[in-house]
């Protein structure tokens, strides 16, 4: 069945009024599509506020990994250099963004937030550039939005997934018009930008441009100088940006536990800290349906795991089929987002959980949207399905942030407000049991550093019962509390016993740790029974 008119193919100009000289009503159809533009840009603006703060200007906790890298931004701040003093796995610059921010108005509760607010509203304002170069004015809105509610709303974390994301995408807006020698010089630059975020993202990224650069070589039937020329500057571009970023480090930390750090370490012991970390990380995420609460969360994940793979092997299938009888279909485009996305989709698929899929999901959602820019009735109902996602499950991170439960924690940073009653609890016990700079040990999660400006007495940020927290690491924890004589160690007893643990006899290093506490510390607090808060006896 032949499709019908689409953004794929060249528009007749229609619905202009009889007498309207045509460059005047082409200037009146542009000013109203900029006019959608900006008001879908301030509606995205006022959803992320309202999911990342509480009127007037409180900022929401945020979980997950984040907080880690603020830590590490704190140390810095304090004259601590990374990989030398402190351990991190990945590339620096998440730590950067957070120190340089830091270096300007102090540790505030609220930069991070403004941070992800910024971002999100990035990943938006990208989409729609590129989007609209390849589909209607109206859809064009819907994979930033899609990206924005389903995926980036409903993980809030301020870590290097959504940096090195948003990298990409913007080295994909660089070149999604025309393929200069500067334009592929920035790509190559944000590529090695990406790669200071995410190590593995930046690199696939950048094979993904190179991928591209050969075959947009192989279609305009050039000369091999004109491919070396291109491949030389991004990959010369991409050199820069990694060796400018990173040279610091090197050289303060020393090459080899540089590399040990982000390459080494990562490559040998990265999967053992959990299975989210492994291909397993494919079906924990789906959640049970009932209760049918989750059937939202349940649709995000179906989305985001069948949709997302399958639309580029949709794309490549077609391109086969339909490159030599569409001519005017703006393939080159639609190929740099194939390639590039398929790229990215590669470079998480040893461990793609849902935060590391939605960070690079962007080019298959803009994909997905050409796919639909067509008035089928099929895709209509489809397009329709979309929005009505869309639309609840920004409904739903407004309830979630606005209307449930949360709790005020005043720190000496600033307030913030908890959402989950549990994590408020103890928050609050420890903002009353201890003061600034005081060292405390928060063995499974280390988030109460940046909040409750709090200091961590050893060089790694937490530690695990697998081979992920290695012998010397546990040692240099049981050093830091005889150093710094820590009072208070947070111990999550289901994961980290204080008996050894069964589940990894064979990677749990910790039974030094746990023969230390369990000599010198005892429980005075437990909150839901498994997270527990051990002081020193005196």
């Amino acid at each position: 069945m032949p499709r019908g008119k689409s953004i794929h193919e060249p528009r007749a100009e229609s619905g202009r009024p009889e007498g309207v000289p045509r460059g005047q009503a082409l200037l009146e159809r542009c000013r109203s599509v900029r006019t959608l533009e900006i008001a879908f840009l301030l509606a995205c603006l006022v959803w992320l506020y309202l999911v990342l703060f509480i009127p007037p200007f409180t900022p929401i906790h945020l979980a997950g990994d984040g907080p880690i890298y603020l830590n590490d931004a704190k140390r810095m701040l304090a004259g601590e250099v990374l990989y030398r003093d402190f351990f991190q796995f990945s590339t620096p610059g998440t730590d950067l963004v957070y120190y340089a921010l830091f270096k300007l108005w102090g540790p505030r509760l609220w930069l991070p937030n403004a941070v992800l607010l910024m971002v999100g509203l990035a990943f938006v304002w990208l989409s729609v550039l590129i989007s609209k170069r390849l589909m209607s004015p109206r859809l064009a809105l819907l994979p930033g939005a899609a990206l924005l509610t389903i995926g980036f709303g409903t993980h809030l974390e301020p870590t290097h997934h959504w940096f090195s994301g948003l990298a990409v995408v913007a080295a994909i807006a660089v070149l999604i018009d025309r393929q200069t020698v500067a334009r592929i010089a920035a790509a190559g630059a944000l590529c090695g930008v990406a790669l200071c975020f995410t190590q593995f993202r930046g690199l696939m990224a950048l094979l993904g441009f190179a991928v591209f650069v050969f075959w947009s070589w192989r279609r305009k039937k050039a000369g091999r100088p004109a491919l070396l020329k291109s491949l030389a500057l991004l990959f010369g571009a991409f050199l820069a940006a990694v060796v400018a970023v990173n040279a610091y480090f090197l050289w303060e930390a020393g090459v080899q536990q540089f590399l040990y750090c982000t390459v080494i370490f990562g490559t040998k012991y990265y999967s053992a800290q959990a299975s989210y970390n492994t291909l397993r990380a494919f079906t924990e995420p789906l959640p049970a349906i009932p209760p049918w609460g989750n059937l939202l969360l349940a649709n995000s994940w179906f989305f985001i795991f069948s949709f997302i793979p399958l639309i580029y092997i949709l794309f490549f299938a077609r391109y086969g089929r339909e490159a030599r009888r569409r001519p005017l279909v703006p393939w080159a485009r639609l190929m740099l987002l194939g390639i590039v996305g398929l790229f990215l989709f590669l470079s998480i698929a040893p461990a793609p959980s849902l935060l590391r899929t939605y960070a690079g999901a962007l080019p298959g959602l803009i994909l997905l949207g050409w796919f639909l820019d067509c008035p089928d009735r099929l895709n209509r109902t489809l397009v329709g399905l979309l929005t009505l996602v869309i639309v609840l499950a920004a409904v739903k991170g407004i309830q979630r942030s606005q209307f449930a439960w949360r709790g005020i924690l005043h720190t000496s940073q600033g307030s913030m407000a908890i959402l989950d009653p549990q994590a408020y609890q103890e928050y609050r016990w420890l903002n009353e049991h201890t003061k600034p700079q005081e060292y405390v040990f928060d063995s499974a999660r280390g988030q109460v550093y940046f909040y409750l400006d709090l200091r961590n007495p050893a060089r790694v940020p937490f530690i695990t019962n697998t081979d992920y927290t290695r012998p010397e690491q546990v040692a240099d924890v049981l050093q830091g509390f005889k150093t710094h004589k820590v009072r208070y160690v947070l111990w999550e007893a289901d994961v980290l016993g204080p008996a050894p643990s069964e589940r990894n006899p064979g990677g749990d290093h910790l039974e030094p740790l746990r023969a230390y506490l369990r000599s010198r510390y005892h429980v005075v607090k437990a909150f839901g029974g498994y997270q527990l808060i051990w002081e020193k006896k005196e």
